[in-house]
């Protein structure tokens, strides 16, 4: 259970530290160089990781910390009368499959945010609709 919060709540802080840092470092940057588009171009750059970074980070910790709490109230009231344990199995089992589409959210995020992920992906799979077409052709 410590392991289980205490991951993903170190993960949070560690990311909203490199965040702050990126901001701090991109207003410096902008503030030495006095040049209007290198300020709009840093801001820009630095946005998508940071939206990446909270935003991953956010769902992690709601997704691993909501089944490691649910687990702990199922085993506090396993051998106790509670009227409804049926109901909190259920949401427990509902929450540790949510906290494994953590990786699968990942792809997601990467998918809306990032142009260069965007870019790079479609040349892999048009490359591959290439070379499967091409082998066809071959037989």
């Amino acid at each position: 259970m410590v392991i289980r919060v205490l991951v993903p709540a170190i993960v949070l802080v560690i990311n909203v530290i490199v965040v702050r840092e990126i901001r701090r470092r991109t207003s410096s940057d902008a503030a030495n160089n006095l040049g209007l588009q290198h300020q709009h171009s840093a801001s820009s750059n630095s946005a998508v990781p940071t939206v990446m970074l909270l935003t991953t980070s956010i769902i992690y910790v709601l997704q691993c910390g909501t089944s490691s709490v649910l687990n702990v109230v199922y085993d506090w009231t396993e051998d106790t009368s509670f009227s409804h344990q049926d109901i909190l199995y259920q949401c427990w089992i509902h929450a540790v499959v949510l906290e494994y589409l953590v990786c699968a959210y990942n792809f997601y995020v990467y998918l809306i945010t990032g142009r260069l992920f965007r870019s790079e992906l479609r040349e892999l799979f048009c490359s591959c609709s290439f070379t499967s077409s091409d082998a066809s052709n071959d037989v």
